[in-house]
């Protein structure tokens, strides 16, 4: 009797999770067949469940797979869960084009920063100039899948940024030269070498690091750029004179609220702060603040 006792309560044991398995395959038959029928129809991840509804007609509403499911409410949390997945999905697919689009964008700068180093792109460079020479290069082929503006953009953000560089390093060399009360003339330097050996000479110990800077620059020879326009200026007084007053004139309208010109000629830095005589003139004063290169 025991024995008998023994194995019925088995018997009922056994029988019961064969139920429960077969429930829950039930349970997950039903529930991919709404997420099968929910990925036929048009949801977006900003789909609300009153939306998606009411967008359903008649014969979706009682489609199988829609009235199979538990409850309304089971219904509601898995189209919830569901949007929220779609969301998670864009959300990675977003970043990870960001990732792409900055990768791009910074190896296709590397190599405008070697054309410029190289002297194949100027401050005066246009798009229209040089396309046909930067459209055969790998960075320009990987950038160009983000589409026509985006590279655009970026290459004239890089020639902003090319600008910037140059004047804030032609500031530089300015003010260090008509500091120290120097009259270039092309006799007196007439090689780079020579006009190198100047500055470092000129700048001492307290603007050793920055002068190594500009005369180190990795994405254009500001330096020699400036000792050429010396060269050809055959004279340099006015050109040390002018240069400042010139670049400013020229982007006045963009640096206005940068950096401002006291009314006895001193300059301000951007905080209003007026500099000491013989401190290095804010770029501010020069060009709208934008990134340095390197």
């Amino acid at each position: 009797e025991h024995l008998r006792e023994e194995y019925f309560y088995d018997y009922i044991d056994d029988l019961q999770k064969r139920e429960e398995r077969q429930r829950r395959v039930a349970q997950q038959n039903m529930y991919n067949g709404f997420i099968e029928f929910l990925k036929e129809k048009n949801i977006t991840s900003s789909s609300t469940w009153r939306s998606f509804y009411d967008s359903l007609d008649m014969e979706d509403r009682s489609d199988s797979r829609l009235t199979t499911m538990i409850s309304e409410h089971e219904r509601q949390r898995t189209f919830a869960d569901f949007v929220a997945d779609m969301r998670r999905e864009e959300d990675g697919k977003r970043r990870e084009l960001k990732r792409t689009e900055n990768a791009d964008k910074e190896s296709f700068r590397d190599f405008l920063s070697r054309r410029s180093k190289d002297g194949l792109l100027s401050t005066t460079s246009t798009w229209d100039i040089v396309k046909d020479e930067i459209m055969i290069d790998q960075s320009y082929t990987q950038i160009a899948k983000h589409g026509e503006r985006f590279t655009r953009d970026v290459f004239d953000d890089f020639m902003k940024d090319l600008v910037y560089t140059y004047r804030h390093d032609k500031a530089f060399i300015v003010h260090l030269l008509s500091t120290n009360k120097i009259d270039l003339v092309p006799s007196a330097c007439s090689t780079y070498e020579n006009f190198v050996q100047l500055l470092l000479s000129t700048a001492g110990k307290t603007f050793e690091s920055e002068c190594k800077k500009v005369l180190q620059r990795e994405s254009i020879a500001s330096a020699k750029i400036f000792f050429e326009e010396i060269l050809v200026t055959d004279g340099s007084a006015s050109l040390l004179e002018t240069t400042l007053s010139k670049d400013t004139e020229k982007d006045d309208n963009d640096s206005s609220d940068d950096g401002e010109i006291s009314e006895d000629g001193e300059v301000c830095s951007e905080d209003g702060e007026i500099q000491e005589e013989g401190e290095l003139p804010s770029i501010h004063t020069v060009l709208k603040k934008r990134r340095l290169l390197k």
